[in-house]
């Protein structure tokens, strides 16, 4: 496609003439330009991100809506980096606010250079105006490459910016200190969102205040009492339920181990296996969950749902099932490692052990394990109850788990009440799902 591009000192905004100096020699086009916007002014959004799927947490939600609806009282559009990792998340919380948009997305003449930072052909949306930018073949290096040039665009191509959270030292902490040094951008343009009171991030107060003595606007988010202080899950009592199941000690099980396959939960990471990527942006404006988390939580849900949801995350073969081992609790102990390339624990100590020869009744089976090569052969269904192994240096050793799966989803309430347990780590969490549970809980910890 030829482009009809002009030079970023050409770009609309009254100190066009020194984004040269601040992003390098590049030249810009707009795609899909719609005239009524041509008058409106744009508010640049970014984020520093510490920690994965930051942009889940409530004190990150809050700022997001509050920097949103200030756009929509002022009738500005929304300007955000494409190659941004919360930006899918922002995209559709403007689609939401029926908010214009206005989407930077890098694109390098020359293949290789510089990277990973562009050329993503993948729908953005038909709503959104999308500004290419593309630096020249022949220009000397950007200002400063170990600041992105997306971030930095948003930066000094917005009239005004909006900060949702900083990292003391990071990237962004770099670029807003030199917008706000450039004497051409207004005082008064630049918001950031404060920590409030309740933040878990009570060290970076002393930075905010640092942030406000250089010129940004505090921007702090005092959030609705009628709003839902106790996250996702509230914990009602199972009124199906006549009295509360009995606790026990994990050590107890030891001679009845064998009798059981186990399923293990594990923190929620993202979207619940039955969600769309829009259910779970639509969930987060509407009620943010922790940024951490816990494996507790996703216990609760299992619990009220009375449903284990099957999967094909992580193996070949296209059939969705439920994952169990017949390792027992204490073997599981012993075998506990950390995925790096997960980012998580292999397993926790929270889940539901179900009667071995009840599952095989409903369809259970042991997983075979089959060597790569021979897996290229086997038919999709063979597939659904085989895991490949490697017998590479460092590879994992999948034969540990001594995996068996159900196909499609496990109805919990057709599981009898002697056929079935669940576990957590404390005796604390046990008597919290006393009245949630259908079967008797173990505990670990008597903390």
């Amino acid at each position: 496609m030829t482009l009809n591009t002009d030079s970023i000192g050409s770009f609309p905004v009254p100190w066009a003439d020194l984004l040269v100096d601040k992003l390098g020699a590049i030249d810009f086009c707009v795609e899909h330009l719609d005239q009524k916007q041509t008058s409106l002014e744009w508010l640049g959004i970014v984020s520093s991100h510490q920690r994965k799927l930051g942009f889940a947490s409530q004190e990150w939600q809050d700022s997001l809506q509050s920097a949103l609806q200030l756009a929509k009282r002022q009738h500005w559009g929304i300007l955000c980096a494409r190659n941004a990792p919360y930006f899918q998340v922002l995209l559709h919380a403007c689609q939401r606010f029926s908010l214009p948009i206005r989407v930077i997305q890098v694109d390098y003449r020359t293949k290789g250079t510089h990277s990973g930072q562009g050329n993503d052909q993948s729908s953005v949306s038909t709503e959104a105006t999308v500004v290419r930018l593309i630096p020249r073949v022949a220009s000397p290096k950007l200002v400063d490459v170990s600041q992105p040039l997306h971030d930095r665009a948003v930066v000094f191509l917005a009239e005004r910016l909006f900060v949702l959270e900083l990292r003391k030292g990071g990237k962004i902490s770099d670029l807003l200190k030199q917008r706000l040094e450039t004497e051409a951008i207004p005082s008064g343009s630049t918001y950031l969102a404060l920590p409030s009171s309740h933040s878990q991030n009570k060290r970076d107060n002393s930075s905010s205040i640092e942030w406000l003595d250089r010129g940004v606007v505090g921007w702090l988010n005092i959030r609705s009492k009628t709003q839902n202080d106790t996250g996702i899950i509230a914990i009602i009592p199972n009124r199906n339920c006549a009295t509360y199941q009995p606790l026990l000690a994990a050590e107890l099980l030891s001679k009845s181990q064998t009798k059981y396959l186990i399923h293990c939960t594990r923190s929620r990471r993202g979207p619940w296996p039955e969600q769309s990527m829009a259910q779970f942006h639509d969930e987060l404006l509407t009620c943010p969950w922790d940024s951490q988390p816990t494996v507790m939580k996703t216990l609760e849900r299992i619990l009220q749902q009375r449903r284990l949801i099957a999967t094909h995350a992580y193996r070949r073969g296209s059939t969705p099932t439920v994952c169990f081992t017949e390792n027992s609790i204490q073997d599981l102990a012993t075998l506990r490692r950390f995925q790096p390339h997960l980012a998580r624990w292999d397993w926790e100590p929270y889940g539901i052990m179900i009667d071995r020869e009840w599952l095989i009744q409903h369809g259970a089976k042991r997983v075979v394990y089959v060597d790569r090569n021979a897996a290229m052969s086997l038919k999709d269904e063979q597939l659904t109850f085989c895991q490949t192994v490697s017998s590479e240096s460092g590879a994992t050793n999948w034969r540990e788990e001594r995996e068996w799966r159900l196909s499609g989803d496990l109805r919990l309430a057709t599981i009898p009440f002697s056929r079935a347990m669940v576990f957590v780590a404390t005796k604390d969490e046990a008597l919290q799902l006393r009245g949630l549970s259908r079967w008797p809980i173990a505990y670990w910890s008597h903390a």
